[in-house]
């Protein structure tokens, strides 16, 4: 029973070293107050918001971690700081890159990491 506790131990720690890419964030601004536009295609919610000064439109889910594709981390030359593996429910498997914006800039808010 120890030595299950201890390998269930051993394996918490390493696969906590991603965790480090998900720091808490803040606010660069003190004091705000907005009213933020948002558009609304197909009953989805869509917020303009800039990363490292680029426009981009991004999906507004409340319960995710915010997600980008593939070709806008091209784009903005983001490097791969980790990954990892997705399984959907049909058991296929996907890799997924893990990367970090330092400031998401939504209608002249800055967000930092």
């Amino acid at each position: 029973m120890q030595k299950a506790i201890g390998i269930l131990i051993i394996l918490l720690l390493f696969s906590c070293g991603k965790q480090r890419l998900w720091v808490k964030g803040k606010v660069q601004q003190k004091s705000f107050a907005r009213e933020i536009p948002v558009q609304i295609k197909n009953g989805l919610i869509f917020v303009e918001v800039f990363v490292n000064g680029r426009p981009c439109n991004f999906l507004m889910d409340t319960g995710a971690p915010t997600l980008i594709d593939a070709q806008l981390v091209e784009e903005l030359g983001l490097k791969t700081k980790a990954f990892g593996t997705a399984v959907d429910s049909y058991d296929r498997r996907n890799r997924i890159d893990y990367t970090v914006l330092e400031t998401i800039t939504i209608d002249s808010i800055n967000f930092i990491r």
